[in-house]
């Protein structure tokens, strides 16, 4: 097996498919592609000094997939049972090849696909905005997967001996399900109803597209189903799988000196690569972990004796409100660093314009915003009330503000329960309306806020 055949698996020739299944190493061929695949995935996303397992997740998640979709395949084309064998035969056994030789056979292939994978590697996120950079990185996942389920159906009609459209439907009801429970599990920014969250452009589209997939994959369900089980009725018919066909020394072959180089070469790189990008993620993990725990001067302050491109492109430090992550409360990290003389300029940006992206939330469903004035005691309102009343960005956090303010005033909380306002609190409040323009803006109605 040649650099040259794998190239031609990747596009799906009968010919390497063959030799792929029957060639000696290439399991572990696909175990050092599967591996580098991680490494291209995470390299510049996550910390790996502290969390090495994640590039360990293509690995384990390939295991477990590959295994549920070889599973249903030979429940989809298992034979009818040979007039010799018992009554009762497990539907994965029933071949005279060992289930283990052409499962390992059917893993590595399976693994082979990795090198696909090595899109994910582009660092979009350098040289892109952050939108395009979404737009880019899901772009790449689409045309990734798509490659994926086109050359898993062709292997599946390859080794199994069925049609292209009978493959395709099996492959892609498992595609189907595996779509469905990602799209249930995997963190996404969250659609917010009512509109008390507001997302960032990035955060918007990649909402949508997953809303969009998802949404896709749950209509398109029965029609997998349905295909997939029409595909094994006509193919249940007695015939026995090609496995004694497709394992046989006539496709035997050993993998070539050459191609172990690439693939050693493919998984060895990355030991150049970390230094450049592991020092960034060091930070974030350091800056998100001290946040979340409460410790808003420690962040901060290590912010702030650092710049910019010390952390990872487009960064976005917590809270991540449009991911249900409240904590900790932006209001008070806003307040923290925009009041301490020490804090830099990028770090205060960064918290203020997290501030005014808020602003142009649905202010008639207060309750549901990420900001509201009830969790800041006398001493931190009053240093909300300057900051708004000192910064151009003060007239649209007002009108953000006016419908809860007013609710307030008239000794309400949004359930209803009757408050005891202070002089004191009733004074800033009412210094915040005073900002309010005469003219007020349209504010964002109900609705999805996509």
């Amino acid at each position: 097996m040649q650099i040259s055949t794998l190239i031609s698996f990747l596009f799906g020739n009968r010919q390497a498919i063959l030799t792929a299944a029957n060639a000696r190493g290439t399991f572990w061929l696909g175990l050092l592609f599967v591996t580098s695949a991680g490494f291209a995935r995470e390299y510049d996303a996550e910390d790996l000094t502290r969390e090495p397992w994640y590039v360990l997740l293509p690995l384990f998640a390939s295991l477990g997939t590959s295994l549920l979709l070889f599973l249903l395949l030979c429940l989809a084309y298992s034979p009818l049972r040979p007039p010799n064998e018992p009554p009762v035969v497990p539907f994965w056994t029933r071949s005279s090849i060992p289930f283990r030789r052409r499962y390992g056979a059917f893993l590595g292939m399976y693994w082979l696909t990795a090198p696909m994978a090595w899109l994910y590697a582009i660092p979009v996120e350098r040289f892109l905005t952050p939108v395009q950079a979404v737009g880019v990185n899901l772009s790449l996942l689409g045309i990734v997967s798509l490659w994926r389920v086109l050359l898993m159906t062709r292997i599946v009609s390859v080794i199994f001996s069925r049609s292209i459209v009978a493959s395709f439907f099996v492959v892609m009801f498992f595609a189907d399900n595996v779509v469905l429970f990602l799209g249930g599990c995997a963190p996404v920014p969250l659609l917010n109803v009512m509109g008390g969250i507001r997302l960032t452009e990035s955060e918007t589209l990649m909402a949508s597209v997953t809303f969009g997939v998802v949404m896709l994959a749950l209509f398109t369900w029965p029609l997998w189903l349905v295909g997939a089980f029409i595909a094994s009725l006509r193919m249940y018919r007695g015939t026995r799988c090609s496995w004694e066909e497709v394992l046989t020394t006539e496709h035997a072959s050993s993998i070539t000196q050459p191609l172990w180089v690439l693939a050693a070469a493919a998984f060895l790189i990355w030991a150049a690569i970390l230094p450049f990008t592991q020092g960034e993620q060091r930070n974030r993990w350091y800056v998100e972990d001290e946040l979340q725990f409460g410790n808003f001067k420690t962040a901060i302050t290590y912010m702030s004796r650092r710049k910019r491109g010390d952390f990872p492109p487009h960064w976005d430090p917590p809270p991540h409100l449009s991911y249900g992550a409240h904590e900790p409360p932006l209001i008070h990290v806003f307040l923290y660093s925009a009041t301490q003389p020490d804090v830099a300029p990028w770090v205060q940006d960064i918290f203020r314009q997290k501030l005014e992206l808020q602003a142009d939330a649905n202010a008639r469903v207060y309750y549901q915003n990420a900001i509201q004035l009830n969790t800041l005691d006398d001493k931190q309102l009053e240093q909300y009330v300057l900051l708004l009343e000192a910064n151009s960005y003060g007239r649209q956090m007002a009108t953000y503000h006016k419908y809860e303010i007013n609710i307030t005033l008239d000794g309400l909380q949004f359930n209803g329960e009757l408050i005891e306002l202070s002089m004191e609190r009733r004074s800033l409040l009412q210094r915040i309306l005073d900002i309010v323009p005469a003219q007020e803006e349209p504010v964002a109605g109900p609705g999805l806020d996509f």
